[in-house]
């Protein structure tokens, strides 16, 4: 008996409608990390057919763990043919699993307790972020962002901007790796994560008076977050109006 690698075929082999075909998998010293913001999904399993009689096996189980291993719970039960687990997750967090036949005879095999062979990050939680965007005397703009995200995907902030209400956004060139900011790293919910700051200026076409500004970050999992300023023209004193959009 053996089992194909499980993170790798939970990535390609998704079976519940609604689900994403490419779950991200994040690269770890132990089993991977595979992370979604579905919290129902199947996990695949394969056995080998090349096994004595007396261990071929009458019932496949499904083992979870909240608590990274320390103690794990009989999920799910189902027939050798069935080829997969089906999975509900009770909210956000981590789920570890394991996977364990049990033949004819009535023994779990492999035998022994053994090691998370999958984990799951459910996040359904979309990152905090705010904009703050000013003028400066000389006409630049300098947008500010904060973010609170436990698992932040890798270059994903983008900030745009455009003068005329339906024109086309353009980007700003920015440095996309976030700085913590000071004192607020154990600030915030732990399911949002340390809070991180950045900021960049640009000069727009001279003569752009209004200028609406669009920040979007994106966490592991997919969950996305959009928000706006808008300076207006009308003010000595520019003053950025925030409004959030999803």
């Amino acid at each position: 008996m053996c089992f194909a690698p499980m993170a790798q075929l939970l990535a390609l082999a998704i079976t519940v409608p609604g689900v994403e075909a490419d779950m991200p998998v994040l690269q770890t010293a132990g089993p991977k990390l595979v992370f979604t913001r579905q919290t129902l999904f199947s996990i695949p399993f394969r056995i080998d057919g090349a096994v004595d009689k007396s261990r071929r096996p009458v019932e496949v189980r499904l083992y979870v763990s909240g608590d990274r291993g320390a103690t794990w719970q009989l999920y799910s039960t189902v027939p050798p043919d069935a080829k997969h687990f089906l999975f509900r997750a009770g909210g956000d967090g981590r789920y570890c699993f394991l996977v364990r036949t049990l033949d004819r005879s009535g023994r779990l095999r492999p035998e022994g307790t053994g090691k998370s062979e999958l984990q799951v990050v459910v996040d359904t939680t979309p990152p905090r972020l705010k904009l703050h965007a000013d003028r400066g005397q000389a006409g630049q703009i300098t947008a500010r962002w904060e973010v609170a995200e436990l698992h932040p995907k890798p270059n994903s902030l983008n900030i745009q901007y455009r003068t005329v209400s339906d024109g086309p956004w353009e980007t700003v060139a920015v440095s996309r790796q976030v700085s913590s900011a000071s004192g607020a790293s154990n600030t915030g919910p732990p399911r949002t994560g340390p809070q991180k700051t950045g900021k960049v200026t640009w000069w727009p076409q001279p003569g752009d008076s209004r200028a609406e500004i669009r920040a979007e970050i994106t966490d592991i999992a997919g969950n996305p977050a959009v928000t706006h300023a808008v300076l207006k023209a009308e003010s000595r004193k520019p003053k950025a109006e925030h409004r959030k959009r999803k």
